[in-house]
């Protein structure tokens, strides 16, 4: 009669599947909690912080902020402040998420004398071959102020002007207009108000001043989707002209089109 030897000399395999399922078993025990602490790491990466004094706000149809800024008794400056996603005021999507200021009452300020248009210093005079730069004036767009600290643009907004450094020129209307072409940023640095060429890429090509009309011809790449967008455009082209006293009108042309 065969002899029938034990288990663990006759079947090597049967061991090595033994010691797998163990083996499997141990890593199912660690992987779950592994797995989850990495979930909550990932998660935590997409947690937006919520701006201090703030309250969230969901975009509807018709919005704009301005009409955000009236309802919660805020300025769209205050709005954009703490919402650094939003680069074009002048576009919201319906459902957006965006972020309210909620500020603390404040005590009226003591009546001041309005502030000088003209810095607290003496621009060097253009041309001066001794100064290292001088100061001229472009306009910008304060959004929301319904023409309030400035002339009217864009919708229920101003034009305001602001000093900014250029280089010396006896050519004071084309610097100025290059230096506005030039800004660069959606906002200014020391006032916040708007640059709505922030988006374009335009050069001055030409420039004629005949009889008070100023014609100014632009090339290069425009982008102003909207009505509100190409005025606001228009608005600081045509005012940085208008400030000096020889330019009674402004015709503005973009790639040989009138704009």
């Amino acid at each position: 009669m065969p002899r029938f030897m034990p288990w663990r000399h006759s079947y090597p395999w049967v061991r090595i599947i033994i010691g797998v399922m163990v083996a499997a078993l141990m890593v199912s025990a660690v992987l779950p909690a592994a797995a989850y602490a990495q979930g909550s790491d990932d998660a935590s990466t997409f947690i937006r912080p919520v701006p201090p004094q703030a309250i969230s706000y969901t975009v509807r149809r018709g919005d704009t902020l301005n009409s955000i800024a009236r309802q919660h008794s805020v300025t769209v400056a205050d709005i954009l402040s703490i919402n650094p996603q939003i680069t074009n005021p002048n576009r919201l999507a319906v459902g957006q998420q965006i972020w309210i200021p909620v500020a603390a009452p404040q005590p009226q300020p003591p009546a001041q004398r309005p502030p000088s248009p003209r810095p607290p210093f003496s621009p060097p005079i253009a041309g001066d071959p001794n100064a290292d730069f001088m100061y001229t004036q472009i306009f910008l767009i304060a959004l929301g102020d319904n023409g309030a600290i400035g002339s009217p643009a864009g919708c229920g907004d101003s034009a305001v002007a602001v000093w900014v450094e250029a280089a010396p020129s006896q050519a004071i209307l084309r610097t100025s207009l290059e230096t506005l072409l030039n800004m660069g940023g959606p906002f200014h640095a020391r006032t916040g108000f708007y640059n709505a060429l922030h988006r374009s890429r335009l050069a001055l090509s030409n420039l004629q001043l005949e009889n008070g009309v100023a014609t100014i011809n632009l090339s290069g790449q425009l982008v102003a989707d909207t009505y509100c967008e190409q005025s606001q455009v228009r608005a600081q082209l045509t005012q940085t002209a208008l400030q000096f006293s020889t330019v009674n009108r402004v015709d503005i042309f973009v790639n040989g089109r009138r704009f």
